[in-house]
């Protein structure tokens, strides 16, 4: 058993995935529930914890993460992974000193980095480039050496680039000196397989922290299994796409997802959510949606309107980003709910980790069982328990994949489903 402990949902799935494509059976607990876990340990190889954890208050999130960590600590594993954010989001610091606490290993790596989605590491200095923009400045080392009470220090690239001993070397003599957390640069796929090897080589308890992209490197260590492998079943229903924050890279694939699908979107109006108009806004969707399947259309998207061009909240300084975001995405809940009791859904496509799960919880599931990644860090798996049990769904993180992204995804489930 290898166990994943994530601070959202998304995160949990594009770590998980990562094990996934080795053919290992993947669990995504879209929650912590110690009776499942406790159950489903046997029937999986990997399982992948949604820790909720990434809006808590810092103490909240060690708290959370200590316990969870003590409960897996007394089963058998291989070990356990902890996932952080690759932008660096949330309670970073401190979940990885709740982990190393409650494991009582003194000694962890961290490696942010995930080339494939634009997030490199360099200097200590995190850079993001997404579609039409690149940005740095986030410092890494910064950031886990305030949340943390013990000594961090940075590992350069240059010493990566020379390879698995000259790591090791670094990493040990820091330790002597009395660093604990070591945080590494890595520009490539070849950077983390080094870091991977290097920590894997060192013998002394290890905690191993970091984004989907060190597990993956990790997860080619495991032995392919072909009996693993999911297919996914062919239902003839509709395809949702639910989008229910904002980010700029999301709202670029929603506009070529228009562009080259003609997808009709139903539009979800912030300020009437806000306003506590909700029943108002379900007749009108379920009036939109009606009018459209009963017209033959087996494609339609529920988006947030702060993702359309041209709005402006001068509440919000015109970003688009809605203060009270929790009661938007809970209502995306409720619709995906009310789509599942309404019609025959065939497979929803689900972006950012709030909006994930609280469709999640909105249709009582208990998590997914992943099947395969469309494109990086976009799985699809199937719904695990409640009422729509076996409806296929891709889960994204918003600020992940190119333009076509939402569109691949599309095409994949076309060929697929």
């Amino acid at each position: 058993m290898i166990y994943i402990i994530a601070d959202d949902l998304t995160g949990a799935s594009d770590t998980g995935v990562q094990y996934k494509r080795r053919g290992l059976r993947t669990l995504i607990s879209a929650e912590i529930d110690l009776d499942q876990i406790n159950t489903l340990s046997d029937e999986f190889d990997v399982i992948s914890i949604n820790a909720d954890t990434r809006a808590k208050f810092p103490q909240d999130a060690y708290n959370m993460t200590y316990n969870l960590v003590k409960h897996i600590k007394n089963k058998q594993y291989k070990y356990i992974y902890k996932k952080v954010d690759s932008v660096l989001r949330g309670n970073v610091a401190q979940e990885l000193e709740a982990m190393m606490d409650a494991m009582n290993v003194p000694l962890a790596v961290v490696a942010i980095s995930y080339p494939e989605n634009g997030r490199t590491l360099c200097n200590g200095v995190l850079t993001i480039s997404n579609t039409n923009s690149i940005k740095s400045g986030i410092d890494a080392i910064k950031v886990f050496s305030e949340g943390m009470n013990v000594k961090v220090q940075g590992i350069g690239i240059e010493v990566v680039r020379e390879g698995k001993e000259a790591l090791m070397k670094a990493v040990l003599s820091g330790y002597s000196e009395g660093r604990q957390v070591f945080v590494i640069d890595a520009v490539t796929d070849e950077d983390l397989a080094v870091v991977r090897d290097a920590s894997l080589a060192v013998e002394r308890k290890m905690i191993l922290c970091g984004s989907a992209g060190l597990a993956k490197q990790l997860s080619l260590l495991e032995p392919r299994d072909e009996k693993g492998e999911v297919a996914i079943a062919r239902k003839d229903g509709i395809t949702l796409v639910m989008i229910g924050s904002y980010n700029t890279c999301t709202a670029e694939q929603v506009q070529t997802l228009v562009s080259e699908t003609g997808i009709p979107l139903i539009t979800v109006f912030t300020r009437d959510i806000l306003a506590g108009k909700n029943e108002l806004v379900n007749q009108e969707i379920s009036k939109q949606a009606d009018d459209l399947i009963s017209g033959g259309c087996r494609l339609l998207a529920v988006v947030v309107d702060t993702l359309l061009p041209g709005y402006v909240d001068a509440e919000n300084d015109g970003t688009g980003i809605i203060k009270d975001s929790l009661s938007i995405t809970n209502a995306m809940g409720c619709f995906a709910r009310q789509f599942c009791e309404r019609y025959a859904v065939n497979a929803i496509i689900s972006s950012g980790g709030d909006t994930s799960l609280a469709i999640l919880n909105a249709l009582n599931a208990n998590g997914i069982e992943l099947e395969a990644e469309i494109v990086s860090g976009v799985p699809v798996g199937h719904l695990v328990g409640g009422i729509a049990e076996g409806v296929t769904i891709v889960t994204k993180s918003g600020g992940f994949g190119k333009e076509d992204c939402l569109v691949r995804s599309i095409e994949y489930l076309d060929r697929n489903i």
